[in-house]
């Protein structure tokens, strides 16, 4: 190698270099922005897990109460309902609730009231793109067609938590 090497002349060896030397930056680079889109993706893994981490403390909160006897059932509900109906994070994200039976129902959609109490088992809600049961793992990709509620069952089922990626319409 270093033998084809000293049959260049000195012009094309420092480009050879300065190809070389070019092509580690790109490499370099490339390495970096994968990891670093890694590390982001798993940062706000954890950002979201803290997100509705707090929201389920607002249950446990009304739940406790009702325990003590401090509220009935169906004030701890509502007011459970209530608080977590006004929470907001990133601005415009909000939370919203379903059961977990098959088909599930809509609880309480903060936004769009008109879907309490519905089943989103339309069309129209097969908008999961991958879901991972756990926080460990890769995703499964789903094509886009899989519903949204039940990727929600289906991400927890196996270990009570996980996450689902989706577009909401």
């Amino acid at each position: 190698m270093f033998g084809q090497m000293n049959r260049l002349s000195v012009r094309n060896r420092i480009w050879g270099i300065v190809l070389i030397f070019i092509g580690s930056i790109v490499l370099v680079g490339a390495i970096d922005i994968f990891m670093l889109k890694k590390t982001l993706h798993q940062e706000k893994e954890l950002a979201i897990r803290q997100i509705v981490d707090s929201s389920h403390s607002v249950l446990a909160h009304y739940e406790s109460h009702q325990q003590q006897g401090k509220l009935s059932h169906e004030e701890a509900q509502a007011a459970a309902l209530s608080t977590i109906k006004n929470m907001r994070y990133n601005r415009n994200d909000y939370f919203w609730i379903t059961d977990n039976q098959k088909p599930a129902h809509m609880v309480m959609h903060p936004i769009i009231p008109a879907l309490d109490g519905q089943t989103l088992v339309d069309e129209k809600y097969n908008y999961v793109t991958s879901l991972r049961s756990g926080s460990e793992g890769p995703f499964t990709p789903t094509g886009g067609r899989k519903n949204l509620t039940e990727a929600f069952i289906d991400a927890v089922a196996k270990t009570g938590d996980g996450y689902v990626t989706y577009h909401w319409f």
